[in-house]
């Protein structure tokens, strides 16, 4: 079931840059916040320990009453090869303020949710499957 905040979506990645957990390679039109970025990247490593992650950013659509719309690029953070994890940062996640961060994913248990749902979202107003 959807966040009750939240439209119903499609989701696809769309690029093949990623930023790998050795590089730190952040792809060309990645416009987003490194700082906050990298604060979940090190909650996952945390709770994910060994696991490769990649980043990458995602066209998406939004339905919009009953109309498929394209929607705003999604940071994702994959966990793992094969069939990856993957944790799927909205906009309004990525504009909290730096201090609010970890909180968040701390009170939305991201580890716990990647481990029942494989792909969630997370936003400001909680994580949710996809």
């Amino acid at each position: 079931m959807a966040h009750p905040t939240l439209p119903e979506m499609a989701f696809s990645v769309t690029t093949a840059e990623r930023r790998d957990t050795m590089s730190g390679v952040v792809p060309s039109e990645c416009a987003c916040d490194d700082q906050k970025v990298s604060i979940v990247r090190v909650y996952v490593m945390d709770h994910f320990p060994g696991r490769v992650l990649r980043d990458a950013h995602s066209c998406s659509t939004v339905v919009e009453d009953g109309v498929v719309v394209p929607s705003a690029d999604y940071h994702v953070i994959s966990i793992g090869v094969g069939v990856p994890c993957c944790a799927v940062l909205t906009r309004r996640f990525l504009a909290l303020p730096v201090d609010e961060i970890a909180a968040c994913l701390r009170r939305g248990d991201l580890a716990r949710a990647l481990g029942m749902e494989r792909t969630v979202l997370v936003d400001s107003a909680g994580i949710s499957p996809l």
